[in-house]
């Protein structure tokens, strides 16, 4: 049976479980950097965090033009 995707895939990678997370993290920052995300990376005492920056301003919410009106 074939794979259903309800969303877009906007990249997709394979790489081995012995992958330097670093790798993921090139991975992330080339597929995304036009979508306005940039990854970090940073290793805390024997554990990393992964940070993500959102680069691009979010998009303006339409006004709702249904409040105020009147009936």
């Amino acid at each position: 049976m074939p794979k259903v995707r309800h969303w877009p895939v906007l990249a997709e990678e394979t790489l081995p479980v012995s992958a330097s997370l670093h790798r993921w993290v090139t991975f992330l920052n080339q597929s995304l950097k036009k979508q306005g995300f940039t990854f970090g990376l940073a290793e805390e005492g024997g554990s990393y965090r992964l940070t993500v920056y959102r680069t691009e301003p979010w998009p303006e919410a339409k006004p709702d033009l249904t409040k105020g009106a009147s009936t």
